[in-house]
């Protein structure tokens, strides 16, 4: 083969190399699942576990929270499970959001959205603790 082309097969082949790079290192699709619509009685709500290999996150997670009505929502966290048995909050976690009510967020109207990275897990679940009454959406995003 001459030089003009072999270097024309490997510019096609880079092009071609790179095309496929990119593709893969677009990550997943987002996936918003809501799992809360419900009065929160001054208790905490726990959410079903999701499977997460059935979305295959490429670890980006984030919630968003609508509080109605007076009272206040103490926190929103995360517990993890590799059985799917045994949840709990891992070690050095952190709350997703903290008191938040009908008047939080940047708009003032009980909306906050917020990202989070939970370790590395099978299963997760959300848990809504509130300290008054309040009505709560929860959505959970994945990508």
């Amino acid at each position: 083969m001459n030089k003009l082309v072999k270097t024309s097969l490997l510019s096609v082949l880079g092009i071609f190399l790179l095309f496929v790079c990119l593709v893969f290192a677009e990550g997943g699709d987002i996936k918003t699942i809501q799992l809360v619509t419900t009065q929160v009685n001054i208790n905490t709500v726990t959410t079903s576990a999701i499977n997460l290999n059935d979305y295959k996150p490429a670890g980006f997670f984030s919630i968003e929270l609508k509080v109605s009505h007076t009272g206040t929502v103490s926190k929103v966290e995360y517990e993890t499970s590799n059985s799917g048995i045994y949840f709990q909050e891992p070690t050095n976690a952190s709350d997703i959001v903290t008191s938040v009510t009908s008047n939080s967020g940047p708009n003032v109207n009980g909306v906050v959205l917020a990202s989070f990275s939970p370790v590395i897990s099978q299963y997760i679940r959300l848990k809504i603790s509130s300290t008054d009454t309040t009505t709560n959406d929860l959505w959970f995003t994945i990508q």
